[in-house]
C-alpha cells in the first residue's frame, strides 16, 4: 500500500483503499514490484520470499509515515520504525492487536477521539 492507494473521504473521514491488482495471498511471493517504490518494499519482497502479515504491516506502516510525515511525534516515530524492521519475523504479525496498540499510542498523544470537520476548498 502506497500513499497513491489511500482516498479519505473528507465529509466522513472515512478510508478506501484502491487499486488492489498488486494483492498478494499469504505464503506466496510478492508477483510484482512497483517499480518506483522498489526500495519501499520489505526485504522479503525484493528477494521473493513468501509473503507473510508483517509484509503488510510492513507497507502500511511505511504508508502512515509518508503520510504524516516529519510531524509524526517521537513516539509514533518509534511505533512506525518497529513495524518495518528489515526481519519479516522481527516486525509485528497481528495487525488487529497491533491497531489497538496504535489506538491506545493515538489516545496518549493525542487525547480522546474528537470529530473535526475537514472541508475541501471550493473550485474556482
Amino acid at each position: 500500500m502506497f500513499p497513491e492507494h489511500v482516498l479519505i473521504h473528507p465529509e466522513l473521514h472515512g478510508l478506501v483503499l484502491v487499486d488492489w491488482c498488486y494483492a498478494t495471498a499469504v505464503g506466496t511471493d510478492v508477483p510484482v514490484l512497483i517499480h518506483h517504490h522498489a526500495d519501499d518494499y520489505p526485504p522479503e519482497a525484493r528477494q521473493h520470499e513468501p509473503a507473510s502479515p508483517a509484509t503488510d504491516i510492513h507497507l502500511a506502516s511505511l504508508c502512515v509515515r509518508r503520510l504524516v510525515g516529519p510531524r509524526a511525534p517521537g513516539p509514533m516515530r518509534a511505533f512506525l520504525r518497529g513495524c518495518t524492521l528489515p526481519g519479516q519475523n522481527s516486525r509485528p504479525q497481528d495487525a488487529w492487536q497491533l491497531l489497538a496498540e496504535l489506538d491506545d499510542l493515538l489516545d496518549r498523544l493525542y487525547g480522546p477521539r474528537t470529530f473535526r470537520p475537514f472541508t475541501m476548498p471550493t473550485a474556482n
